[in-house]
C-alpha cells in the first residue's frame, strides 16, 4: 500500500511538467505555424506579382488596339470588326491546344515558352510596318495568351496546399482585376506623352518582366508539373478582345 501512495505521489509531481510541456509544444505548434503563413506569404508573392504584371500589360494595350489599328493601319469599322472577331476565335480555338502542349513539354515548359513567344509577338504587333504582319502577330500573340491563362492558374494552384488554394484563387483574382484595371489609366497616361509606342513599349516591357520573374522563381523547380496537371484555373477572368 505505502508502495502505490509512492508512486501516485511521484505520479503527481510530474503534472506540473506535464503541463509545461503541452504550453511549450503548443508555442512551437504556434511558431511553426507563423513560419508557415509567412514561408506562404512568400509563395503568394512569387506567384501574385508576375500575374499582376501580365495583367498590366494586358490592360494597357488590350482596350486600345482597336484605336492603334484605326490610328496607325487607317482600318475603317468594319475592318476592324472582322479583324478582332476572327482573333477572338481563333485565341478560344488556341485555348483548347493548352493541355496537349502541357502534356508534351512539361507545364513549366510551356507557360515560359508560350510567355516568352508572347514578348516578341507584342512587338510585332505594336511596331509592324505593315498590316498583314501585325494581324497575324495579333492572331499567334491572343493563341499565345490564352492558352496561357490555364496553363499560370493551375501552374499557381500546384504549388499551394489544399487549405490555401482558396485563399490563393481569391488573391489571383483580385490581383488580375486590380492589374487589368490599371492597365488602361497608365497607358493612357503614357500615351498623352509618347504616344502608342511609349504605352505598348511599357507594356512589353511588363509582360517581358513578368517572364523573367516566373523563369527565376520556378524555372529550376520541377515540382507540380504532374499536380499542375490535376488542378483546374481560376474561372471569370478572360483574355478574350473587345
Amino acid at each position: 500500500m505505502a508502495l502505490w501512495l509512492v508512486a501516485a505521489a511521484l505520479g503527481a509531481s510530474t503534472l506540473p511538467f506535464v503541463g509545461l510541456r503541452a504550453r511549450g509544444g503548443a508555442t512551437d505548434a504556434a511558431a511553426r505555424g507563423a513560419a508557415r503563413r509567412v514561408v506562404d506569404l512568400a509563395l503568394f508573392a512569387r506567384l501574385l506579382v508576375p500575374d499582376v504584371l501580365l495583367a498590366l500589360a494586358l490592360g494597357a494595350m488590350v482596350l486600345f488596339l482597336p484605336l492603334f489599328f484605326s490610328v496607325r493601319y487607317h482600318v475603317a469599322p468594319g475592318g476592324l470588326g472582322v479583324i478582332f472577331a476572327l482573333s477572338n476565335v481563333v485565341a478560344a480555338v488556341a485555348t483548347l491546344a493548352a493541355p496537349a502542349v502541357a502534356a508534351r513539354v512539361g507545364h513549366t515548359r510551356a507557360l515560359l515558352g508560350l510567355l516568352a513567344a508572347s514578348v516578341p509577338l507584342l512587338g510585332l504587333v505594336s511596331y509592324a510596318p505593315l498590316l498583314p504582319v501585325a494581324v497575324v502577330a495579333l492572331y499567334a500573340q491572343g493563341s499565345a495568351r490564352t492558352m496561357t491563362e490555364p496553363l499560370y492558374a493551375s501552374f499557381a494552384m500546384a504549388r499551394a496546399t489544399g487549405a490555401q488554394r482558396a485563399l490563393l484563387g481569391s488573391l489571383y483574382q483580385m490581383t488580375w482585376n486590380i492589374g487589368f484595371s490599371l492597365g488602361p489609366w497608365l497607358s493612357g497616361v503614357l500615351q498623352a506623352r509618347g504616344g502608342f509606342r511609349l504605352a505598348f513599349g511599357v507594356a512589353i516591357a511588363c509582360q517581358a518582366l513578368a517572364t523573367v520573374l516566373i523563369a527565376l522563381f520556378f524555372g529550376r523547380d520541377p515540382r507540380a508539373d504532374n499536380a499542375a496537371s490535376r488542378h483546374g484555373g481560376v474561372p471569370g477572368r478572360s483574355f478574350l478582345l473587345p
